[in-house]
């Protein structure tokens, strides 16, 4: 019993049909059938049921799916991380990353990384870190920065920056530039935050939780770009990393100012199941580098290195 073989059974268990099955694969219905049995006879035990309507998993077949599934997916896996091992590595990386740091750090980095790689299709992924976390867990993300404050216990963590949180607003509420101010003044403003879940508008409501404070955001959106759009216009105030909003702020769109006690802890988050290839650490390297010269060269304000 090969992959193909394999690969071929799991087409016909998502169809639910072998027709379509042998029209995706472009293989005649009559060997794909062939194919089934062999597999069927090998294991003693039938696969699907017919039925008018196509067919459908037997109780063995659902386990033999999962099994088959996990095979797969570990040949094409190993098949990856050796490719890269190559003189000149060459294969698949898939990296995850918050959209608030679309321009501090994963710019540079993706510059810096295809120069380094030109043979490595990298895949970015711009997500939350509950999201991030569970594709590293499952094996669909190699490496991804997430929040700290969100950790998943099969994952490694290893931290890599700290950043104090700023209320955002427009330029025209004329806030108190390189100032700070308590949670406590948050608390009768018109705040726009993001929808839970979301490690930044945890870190904000526990921030309230600790000062005793009501949480009644005035509005909320998945949407960043949305969000900052209605604060630019005066709608509401918004709480938020700086690097987010660096952009908006050198283009005098908005104004900020640090709140006092608020701060998120960015880290890195690996498998310890899955061997990192050449390029991978190389992309951690690279990211620890990224991120300590933008802390230190100040573009990064309110931000602490702790790679």
């Amino acid at each position: 019993m090969d992959l193909k073989l394999l690969r071929n059974f799991l087409q016909i268990a998502e169809q639910e049909s072998f027709t379509k099955a042998a029209a995706v694969l472009h293989i005649a219905q009559p060997a794909l059938s062939r194919q089934i049995g062999q597999i069927e006879r090998e294991l003693g035990v039938k696969l699907f049921t017919r039925t008018e309507r196509g067919v459908h998993l037997t109780e063995a077949g659902v386990m033999f799916r999962q099994r088959a599934s996990g095979l797969v997916d570990d040949f094409q896996r190993m098949r990856h991380e050796v490719s890269l091992l190559a003189d000149e590595p060459a294969g698949e990386l898939t990296f995850g990353m918050p959209p608030s740091m679309h321009d501090t750090i994963t710019l540079p980095l993706v510059r810096a990384y295809r120069k380094r790689f030109p043979r490595v299709l990298l895949r970015l992924v711009e997500g939350l870190s509950v999201t991030l976390n569970e594709g590293v867990h499952t094996g669909k993300i190699d490496l991804a920065i997430v929040s700290a404050s969100e950790p998943r216990a099969a994952l490694s963590h290893t931290p890599l920056v700290r950043e104090a949180l700023f209320l955002v607003g427009a330029r025209a509420k004329r806030m108190r530039a390189g100032a700070s101010m308590p949670v406590e003044a948050l608390a009768d403003l018109p705040l726009i935050l993001t929808l839970s879940p979301n490690a930044l508008r945890g870190i904000v409501e526990d921030g309230f939780k600790r000062a005793r404070l009501d949480f009644r955001p005035k509005l909320e959106t998945n949407s960043i770009p949305l969000m900052l759009d209605l604060v630019e216009e005066g709608a509401g105030y918004t709480v938020i990393s700086y690097c987010a909003v660096q952009a908006q702020l050198r283009q005098r769109k908005l104004a900020a100012t640090q709140v006092e006690g608020l701060a998120v802890t960015w880290a890195l988050a690996a498998s310890p199941r899955r061997t990192l290839s050449r390029p991978a650490q190389a992309l951690m390297q690279m990211l620890f580098d990224v991120t300590r010269t933008t802390v230190v060269s100040g573009k990064w304000k309110s931000a602490e290195f702790l790679g």
